[in-house]
């Protein structure tokens, strides 16, 4: 079969939006998580960077699997199941630690790194995807392609960041103001999410995708129930998160907290003490 019998040329528009929605809406909810951790202390900040790794590191898989499925492709797609699960647990792992150091210390040199580490992770859980996808004849992974999906994710991470905690979505008196500041933040989310997908279809079309001719695990779990189970789940986890921050934000101020992030923190607490134990016994 030919090359140009099984290209890529287009993708399914609504499909990519939705990828496109998921990640900058997960940004936009971990950004806030960030900015909520700074004036929280304690279980109620650790909470908080929970609540943001599991929005981002979620919403960077959601948007991985459901960018793979709004390709056209010419034969039925699958994945195998571990480690299609597992690239959901390296997004939450490698997000936690950027989610961390923006909630902790957010300066220019922290932005910097933490846009290269979402660039890191969010290459590595595209790749783990596709290997988990059992191409024939196989990815054969080109270095333009390479070396342009990070370099694009990096940028476009590291730029939201900055909008959000460095420039005019900044809180206090350096940063913007009123609606004006909400907007910015929002627009980082949507960079964030641009620069997602697009750093992805630079990488697939590094690995030579067009040259595929079937996946050996279109059976096992199909793409397109993947995309649709994570769509389902994290786009509702997202809506809940952000619904909290709202409540807790605006409406009860200073209250414990409520409904998901007490669940979060009494995680963070319990994590906390188990690591405080061994220390306190003489």
């Amino acid at each position: 079969m030919s090359e140009d019998a099984t290209s890529l040329p287009e993708t399914t528009p609504l499909l990519w939006l939705l990828a496109w929605l998921v990640a900058a809406l997960a940004a936009w909810v971990a950004m806030r998580s960030m900015r909520e951790a700074r004036r929280a202390r304690g279980a109620g900040a650790a909470a908080h960077v929970v609540a943001g790794s599991l929005a981002l590191g979620s919403g960077i898989w959601a948007a991985m699997v459901i960018g793979i499925s709004s390709q056209a492709w010419a034969f039925p797609i699958g994945f195998r199941q571990p480690l299609a699960l597992g690239a959901w647990a390296l997004a939450l792992l490698l997000s936690a630690p950027a989610v961390t150091w923006m909630g902790v210390r957010p300066r220019r040199r922290v932005a910097f790194g933490c846009g290269l580490l979402l660039a890191l992770a969010a290459l590595a859980v595209q790749a783990l995807l596709l290997q988990s996808m059992g191409f024939d004849p196989g990815l054969h992974w080109r270095s333009p392609g390479l070396a342009m999906a990070p370099l694009t994710t990096a940028l476009g991470s590291t730029a939201a960041l900055g909008i959000a905690f460095i420039g005019p979505g900044r809180s206090g008196r350096s940063g913007g103001s009123g609606i004006w500041r909400k907007l910015w933040r929002l627009l980082a989310g949507v960079l964030f999410g641009l620069a997602l997908v697009l750093g992805q279809d630079m990488l697939m079309e590094g690995g030579r995708i067009s040259a595929q001719v079937a996946s050996a695990h279109h059976a096992e779990l199909p793409a397109l129930l993947l995309s649709v189970a994570a769509t389902l789940l994290v786009l509702p986890l997202l809506g809940l998160l952000a619904i909290d921050q709202h409540w807790r934000r605006h409406v009860a101020p200073g209250q414990a907290p409520q409904g998901l992030m007490s669940v979060l923190a009494a995680l963070a607490q319990g994590s906390s003490r188990k690591r405080r134990r061994p220390g306190n016994r003489l």
